[in-house]
């Protein structure tokens, strides 16, 4: 079974000591799993090797979660956020940046465009602090939106 990031494989085969790929390997034959999230679960790797490791090898910048926008809220529904696992940074009126684990996403940089009807650049990030971030920027639109259904359930 391939990871689910297989394409992680070539980039970090060179750093991870064999025995510690094939015993993640046979893991992942039961369940799919992530590469990524395993290396840094087994503490094989850490989010910041990673990145400085395909961020080498492929040229790609590394996002700065530390400000996010606020206007991206709005402008890329939370949906879209979460299913391709990026987070939104910032927005002008030509370009929206965002972060991704997964650079190579393709059907993510085009869903991003349409939502938005602007040129995305990605940035790379770990999932881990994505998944983190995500749930800062769009916390307030899940606590409207539970106790709306709240008063909806109620009303009935």
């Amino acid at each position: 079974m391939a990871f689910l990031d297989e394409w992680l494989v070539p980039t970090l085969e060179i750093t991870v000591p064999e025995d510690a790929m094939k015993a993640i390997r046979e893991a992942a034959e039961a369940t799919p799993t992530s590469l990524w999230e395993q290396l840094v679960q087994r503490r094989i790797m850490t989010d910041d090797e990673i990145l400085a490791a395909i961020s080498a090898r492929f040229r790609f910048p590394l996002a700065d979660l530390t400000t996010l926008d606020p206007k991206v809220r709005e402008s890329v529904p939370e949906g879209v956020a979460r299913k391709h696992h990026v987070l939104p940074l910032r927005i002008t009126d030509s370009t929206l940046d965002a972060a991704t684990a997964n650079p190579f996403d393709i059907d993510a940089e085009k869903m991003l465009a349409f939502a938005t009807g602007r040129e995305v650049r990605l940035l790379l990030s770990s999932p881990g602090r994505i998944r983190d971030r995500l749930e800062e920027l769009y916390r307030g639109e899940n606590l409207v939106s539970k106790l709306l259904g709240g008063l909806e359930t109620g009303a009935d």
